[in-house]
């Protein structure tokens, strides 16, 4: 027999979803099956699963170890290396904000918010290894919740990321960031001169296959016969000599019904450059603060793409010959966007000491460097 006092971290759930978590080699069917013979117990008495959780409950699992065994997870704490570390870790610069509950980090490009393979090392994993350096998880404590990032960003984007240590914390951040009430802005570096601000809305849909996406004007997704649109790719202004890389962004194809995910994106010009490019035409770019309204896979990457103003950098939705300029004469080998700050409204509970602030993340070495070439090459 096992007891289970419920704290603070794991109170406010059903019991049903807790036991799937505590046990989840064991199937919903059998759970049932065991709390109706009262071997699962809450407080003593039968229960149903449908229970909401408190602080202080206690559950009583009357199974044999070698039951317990059979249907527990199989987690370990984070293998260690040669030198009897967990592994890669979090380094001090890594963090911008730690409480009993929270991380906030400043992720560098290169690294993956989660894991695309089993053998990958993602941030999730460096975040485990450093709680476990710190003595604040167990093999038991990941029964019950795995500490994990709470939102992503791209491989090749740089900045804030945020991450939750508890359970309670991952309900409160993820309602939050689906309510909209966190703000997250970003800088990217873009093709072309943008001199107004603006708040910009489409439609996305997701090719899992190929890990791209696609972005539709709502006026080009017929729903009848009778108001069809001829299909035509996305108007992307490029001079003749460049291609946008690899996936071309097009409008939803005639007879396409469903026009994808909405996504909204608002952006605000921080900084204007005019250059000479290696073939000695004038160009210009624009550095812009953007607000992500939705949260999309690769939103703002393909959003401005589609608008005609692709990110510098970007292999996916940028301008290819462009790309390798910046390569080669200012240096960057990568997107040019950074996750830059998060606004957090009013908050109690477990997120109280989030409550009103703002935390920022500067750009990193590498954008800062592009940023000085362009300013001294400026011609504005």
């Amino acid at each position: 027999m096992i007891q289970i006092t419920i704290d603070t971290e794991t109170a406010s759930q059903r019991l049903d979803k807790f036991l799937r978590r505590y046990l989840p080699e064991a199937g919903s069917g059998f759970l049932y099956k065991q709390l109706r013979k009262k071997n699962i117990t809450l407080n003593g008495t039968k229960a149903t699963g449908k229970e909401l959780l408190q602080e202080g409950d206690e559950i009583r699992i009357f199974f044999s170890d070698e039951t317990l065994r059979k249907f527990s997870a199989k987690e370990s704490l984070p293998q260690k290396n040669k030198s009897g570390k967990p592994g890669p870790s979090l380094a001090a610069s890594d963090i911008l904000f730690e409480d009993s509950h929270v991380l906030i980090l400043n992720k560098k490009a290169g690294i993956l918010s989660q894991k695309a393979a089993p053998e990958d090392i993602s941030l999730v994993e460096m975040i485990q290894s450093y709680l476990t350096e710190k003595g604040e998880l167990t093999e038991e404590s990941l029964r019950i919740f795995r500490p994990s990032v709470v939102n992503r960003i791209d491989r090749n984007t740089s900045g804030i990321v945020l991450a939750a240590k508890t359970l309670a914390a991952a309900r409160e951040l993820s309602e939050c960031l689906r309510d909209r009430t966190v703000h997250k802005y970003y800088y990217a570096l873009t093709e072309g001169e943008i001199r107004e601000p603006a708040r910009i809305s489409a439609y996305l849909t997701k090719d899992p296959r190929t890990n791209r996406v696609t972005v539709h004007d709502r006026a080009s997704v017929r729903t009848s016969a009778a108001d069809a649109l001829p299909s035509r790719t996305s108007a992307v202004s490029i001079p003749d000599n460049d291609q946008i890389s690899d996936a071309k962004l097009t409008f939803a194809a005639e007879g396409v019904q469903n026009p994808g995910e909405y996504i909204e994106t608002e952006y605000t010009p921080a900084e204007h450059f005019r250059i000479t490019d290696p073939h000695g035409q004038p160009v210009s770019f624009t550095l812009l603060k953007v607000k992500l309204i939705t949260g999309k896979t690769h939103q703002i990457r393909s959003h401005l793409s589609f608008i005609g103003h692709p990110i510098i950098g970007d292999v996916k939705y940028g301008l290819r010959n462009r790309n390798e300029d910046f390569r080669k004469s200012f240096g960057l080998r990568r997107q040019f966007l950074h996750a830059s700050e998060l606004v957090f409204p009013p908050m109690n509970g477990v997120l109280s000491d989030l409550s009103g602030r703002t935390f920022q993340a500067p750009l990193p070495d590498d954008l800062r460097t592009t940023l000085k070439k362009l300013e001294a090459a400026n011609r504005l």
